[in-house]
């Protein structure tokens, strides 16, 4: 039982008026202001670095006999990061919402035609503590030397199955690069535009998980 008096009219008259807008809303478009990219603001980040030429941060690097060049990469390799929250150890490193981190392919001192780009990464979204992992997932977008090269979809693996999340890269430009023996930076990123916001985790595999040698992220120049 609920009572009312005059001196509630204009409350009740303004509850009701404010209902029947929203309700006249429900199928429009969002304001202009909430779809400018530009707008989209991360109030806080963490940011660190390591110097480029810091053997910590040099790769393996491999010639192949068919002429492929492998360089492998180790989750503390950064060469710089910047997220919501960010932290690692031994063996992997996280960053949460939204950023990115950078890994460095040197420079080599030959040069050579390259038709395409490999990278191969063991990656994971950084999933709330009070989530259901089932439904946690992360948009990670692959950026060579500052080109957008794509982005994949990262769900929560298996443990006894790691997923490998692997990009082919064919854009002239990071090629270019390549085949010059320039270096080139490696980028996954978690944008501000991106669907799902879980951030990145670098691990590598599990005890039991047997990676033939293959390092939890790697680039092939071919």
């Amino acid at each position: 039982m609920t009572y009312t008096s005059p001196r509630d009219a204009a409350l009740l008259s303004e509850i009701t008026g404010s209902a029947h807008l929203f309700a006249s809303l429900i199928n429009a478009s969002p304001p202009p202001n909430l779809l400018d990219a530009g707008k989209h603001l991360v109030p806080r980040q963490f940011v660190f670095t390591q110097a480029e030429n810091d053997p910590v941060v040099q790769p393996q690097v491999i010639f192949e006999a068919n002429g492929k060049i492998l360089y492998r990469f180790w989750p503390h390799m950064v060469v710089r990061g910047r997220f919501e929250k960010i932290g690692g150890g031994l063996g992997y490193v996280w960053g949460a919402g939204v950023g990115y981190f950078d890994y460095l392919v040197p420079a080599r001192p030959d040069r050579r035609r390259v038709g395409q780009i490999t990278v191969r990464s063991h990656i994971q979204p950084i999933p709330p503590v009070d989530a259901d992992s089932h439904w946690v997932r992360t948009r990670v977008t692959l950026v060579v030397n500052g080109t957008d090269c794509g982005s994949r979809l990262v769900v929560v693996e298996d443990p006894e199955k790691p997923l490998i999340q692997e990009w082919k890269i064919a854009s002239w430009s990071p090629r270019l690069r390549a085949a010059r023996g320039l270096p080139f930076t490696i980028r996954f990123a978690v944008t501000p535009q991106s669907d799902w916001l879980y951030g990145v985790n670098i691990s590598n595999w599990a005890e039991a998980y047997d990676a033939h040698g293959a390092s939890p992220l790697e680039v092939e120049i071919n």
